[in-house]
C-alpha cells in the first residue's frame, strides 16, 4: 500500500522558482496573449489560478493571521474623491512586511514582474512610495464600501481571498479612460455620463485594472459577508517621472504614511 504524500508547504525562499515554474509552464503560459489583448481592450483582465494553491494557501494563512492580530477599522470620506466614503478593516504595508512571510516576496519577484509586464504592455516598477506596495483588505459589514476613486499609480493588482455570492455587493466597478482632478473631482458627472462596467472575480483569481484612469469602487455589501483581498500597486516610468501627492493614503493609513520607511 502506497503511502499517501502530503503536501509541502512552501518555504518563502522557493517562491520565486514556484512561481516562474506556474507562469512559464502552466495554463497561464497560453494565455498571456489572450490576457495582454483583453485587457488593452478593457484596462482590466482577470488573471485565473492566479498562484498555484500551495502558495494560495500559505499566503491566505498570513493574511488570516494579520486581519486578526493588525487590523485596523477604518470609515472614512475622502475629500479628493468627492467624499466618496471607506468602510472596511485593512492591514497596511508595515505590518504586512513585518508579518507575513510570503506577500513581500510575492510583490518583488522578477517572475510576477515580467508576467504582468506582458500583460500591461509596458514594464511594472515599484511603487516608490512603500505604504502603497501592498496592503490586504477586508469588506465585512453590511454597506461596507470601497467607493468611488482612482490610484496615485498606474496599476492595481487584486488578489482575491473572500468573495461575496455574485448580486450581493463585493464587486469592481469601474469605468474607463477617466482623469482624477484631486482639486476638483469630478465622480458624480463621470456616472452620470458612462454606466460603470462590472466584474465580480472569484476567489484565487487575481485581477490587473489601469487604476489610475479607471474610476472605480468596491460595491456596498448587501448583507454580512466578506470580501478579502491583497492589493499589490505597481508603477510606470512615467509615474517615476513626475511627482504625485499622496493624500488620501495619508488620510486613510496615518500610521503607515507616519513610518513609510519601515
Amino acid at each position: 500500500m502506497h503511502a499517501i504524500e502530503i503536501p509541502r508547504s512552501p518555504q518563502p525562499a522557493d517562491i520565486p522558482s514556484i512561481i516562474h515554474r506556474h507562469l512559464t509552464r502552466g495554463p497561464l503560459a497560453n494565455r498571456v496573449d489572450a490576457l495582454r489583448d483583453e485587457f488593452q481592450r478593457e484596462q482590466f483582465v482577470e488573471i485565473p489560478n492566479f498562484m498555484p494553491p500551495e502558495v494560495f494557501d500559505a499566503a491566505k494563512r498570513d493574511v488570516d493571521y494579520l486581519l486578526d492580530t493588525r487590523g485596523r477599522r477604518r470609515d472614512l470620506l475622502i475629500p479628493s474623491t468627492a467624499n466618496t466614503p471607506r468602510n472596511y478593516t485593512n492591514v497596511g504595508r508595515n505590518d504586512v512586511k513585518a508579518c507575513s512571510l510570503f506577500i513581500p516576496p510575492i510583490y518583488h519577484c522578477t517572475a510576477l514582474r515580467k508576467f504582468l509586464s506582458t500583460i500591461a504592455g509596458e514594464t511594472l516598477e515599484d511603487v516608490p512610495f512603500l505604504p502603497e506596495e501592498y496592503l490586504i483588505s477586508r469588506l465585512h459589514r453590511k454597506g461596507d464600501t470601497h467607493g468611488w476613486h482612482w490610484d496615485d499609480y498606474t496599476y492595481a493588482l487584486i488578489w482575491v481571498f473572500r468573495m461575496p455570492p455574485a448580486g450581493q455587493g463585493g464587486s469592481l466597478e469601474f469605468v474607463r479612460d477617466t482623469t482624477w482632478d484631486k482639486d476638483k473631482p469630478e465622480v458624480q458627472p463621470v456616472l452620470d455620463a458612462s454606466v460603470p462596467l462590472e466584474r465580480h472575480p472569484p476567489v484565487a483569481s487575481a485581477y490587473l485594472l489601469k487604476a489610475d484612469t479607471s474610476m472605480h469602487r468596491v460595491s456596498p455589501l448587501h448583507h454580512h459577508s466578506e470580501r478579502v483581498i491583497v492589493c499589490f500597486s505597481f508603477a510606470t516610468e512615467g509615474d517615476l517621472a513626475k511627482p504625485i501627492a499622496h493624500e488620501t493614503m495619508e488620510l486613510m493609513y496615518p500610521e503607515t504614511c507616519e513610518e513609510k520607511d519601515a
